[in-house]
């Protein structure tokens, strides 16, 4: 037994027959608790289990939180087992003594009395405008799912809105539907097979300021006729300058003295959820200002050189020594096993940690440099194969 069992359930029980995807709209914890998938149940019967060592008097907060927003219910729920698998007891939203108003996500204790507090967080490097804009991509999305084209597949190459309003999804399926219907069907397969893409129908729909530009890809002659498969067959793609250090960053920076002097090692763990990815470099430009930090130890005195402006480090030198370290990952349900999943140690905390989550893979300032140590995976950690859930999706 790991921790306290609580009798609720995160996912409904009923017979389950939904087989597709999910909407573009739709919030991952509706999906994952309608889908008749063996992935999605998978995914349910662990989550499920993991609720049931959450503690009853938390377990409807964090339900909550899972139908507001998946990821970040997920997250604490993940970081809760963690805690669990490592030996830890672990009290929810704590009540501190130096700061009546606010409680950490978790405090944990060893056997031993070693004391962590671990703080949650997740960021998506996405701003309010890019949010607007991805809700009016969404509902487009699923107004031309909604379409019937049993013989075609449409790849959505570009899409201008400098109006930022939502287009009209009944005057884009009629436009679709027209110019589709005028095609002839083996002439556009014989120009897919010879791989003329540039010949392939193009279609450019025109609404006031926004033009959407389709390019027509046929489906195979086995799947002529059906009605089982997606309309859309491609997104437009998307570009970025620069990393996802700034918003790693600032999401530590906001978290660091949150809570005051905790008087023991505090580690603020952040999923990283953007759009474009995270990597060990946008890591260690969060924490250090570049990727290959340069230290200087002049005595007891450690400072990087050049012109820092990170979490651990400003203008004006070292900050928020209150972080222990930071645990940062890019995990979701689906590659949970296999998710690197990295903590990083504070050189100048004020409580270094030295507890149980060091089995981690874990990176560390040694002689002056960063040095990477190897460590548990979450596969291993949570006895998950590295194949599992299974393939949500297997045409």
């Amino acid at each position: 037994m790991l921790g306290h069992m609580s009798n609720d359930k995160l996912f409904q029980d009923f017979a389950r027959q939904h087989q597709g995807y999910a909407d573009h709209r739709e919030d991952t914890f509706s999906f994952l608790n309608r889908s008749a998938r063996p992935a999605s149940d998978r995914v349910r019967n662990t989550l499920d289990e993991w609720f049931s060592r959450y503690p009853g008097d938390h377990s409807s907060e964090l339900t909550k939180k899972f139908s507001s927003d998946f990821s970040v219910g997920f997250f604490e729920l993940l970081l809760h087992e963690l805690l669990l698998r490592f030996k830890y007891s672990v009290d929810v939203h704590p009540s501190l003594e130096t700061n009546q108003r606010r409680h950490p996500d978790f405090r944990g204790k060893t056997a031993s009395g070693n004391v962590l507090f671990l703080e949650a967080a997740v960021v998506t490097d996405e701003s309010g405008d890019e949010k607007a804009r991805n809700k009016v991509l969404s509902v487009l999305y699923d107004q031309i799912t909604q379409m019937n084209l049993p013989d075609y597949y449409l790849a959505i190459d570009r899409i201008d809105n400098p109006t930022g309003r939502q287009p009209s999804g009944k005057k884009i399926g009629h436009f679709i539907s027209e110019r589709v219907n005028d095609l002839d069907y083996e002439t556009v397969l014989v120009l897919s097979q010879l791989g003329a893409t540039r010949d392939l129908p193009r279609l450019i729909y025109r609404e006031d300021k926004i033009e959407i530009e389709f390019n027509i890809i046929p489906v195979s002659r086995e799947m002529r006729g059906r009605t089982d498969h997606r309309p859309i067959g491609a997104y437009p793609g998307g570009s970025r300058w620069g990393g996802s250090d700034p918003a790693i960053r600032d999401k530590i920076r906001g978290k660091a003295s949150r809570y005051g002097q905790l008087g023991a090692a505090y580690i603020i763990a952040v999923n990283c959820l953007g759009r474009f990815g995270t990597n060990t470099r946008d890591h260690i430009r969060a924490l250090f200002g570049d990727e290959e930090p340069l230290f200087v130890r002049s005595g007891a005195d450690l400072t990087l050189r050049g012109k820092v402006n990170a979490a651990w480090y400003g203008p004006n030198g070292v900050q928020n020594k209150r972080v222990s370290a930071v645990l940062l990952t890019r995990v979701f349900p689906w590659n949970l096993p296999i998710a690197e999943i990295n903590l990083f140690h504070n050189p100048w905390a004020d409580f270094p940690y030295e507890g149980p989550l060091t089995q981690l893979h874990r990176v560390l300032l040694s002689d002056n440099k960063l040095i990477s140590l190897p460590g548990k995976s979450l596969g291993s950690i949570f006895s998950l194969e590295n194949s599992w859930p299974g393939q949500l999706f297997e045409n």
